[in-house]
């Protein structure tokens, strides 16, 4: 998981997993994984949130499978239907974008 923030309003992530060398019942399972990107934007003076996302890109969450036994051997690839594209839009009505977090105690100042 990475997070990057290149203006207060603005954060760009991405994010991913591997799965290497599973077994399944008796199928043995290639490396396979899957990437997933997302951008989000505040408007609005921070009431709204511009989200686009985009789930598997590069198409890596497909499994390749065998079954290697005496007299039996069986192979195959299975893909999921994961890449998906996203925009969704998001509004705060009536609460207040958090504040920034003020220092607990004060001390006050001896002249």
């Amino acid at each position: 998981f990475q997070n990057y923030k290149p203006t207060p309003t603005l954060n760009l992530s991405i994010h991913g997993w591997m799965r290497v060398h599973g077994v399944f019942n008796f199928f043995e399972l290639d490396p396979f994984g899957a990437l997933s990107l997302s951008a989000n934007k505040s408007i609005l003076n921070k009431k709204m949130n511009v989200i686009l996302s985009v789930n598997d890109p590069l198409r890596t969450n497909r499994n390749s499978f065998e079954i290697n036994q005496p007299n039996f051997l069986a192979t195959g690839i299975r893909y999921g239907d994961t890449r998906k594209f996203g925009i969704a839009l998001k509004y705060n009505f009536g609460r207040k974008p958090k504040e920034e977090k003020k220092s607990g105690f004060d001390t006050p100042e001896v002249n």
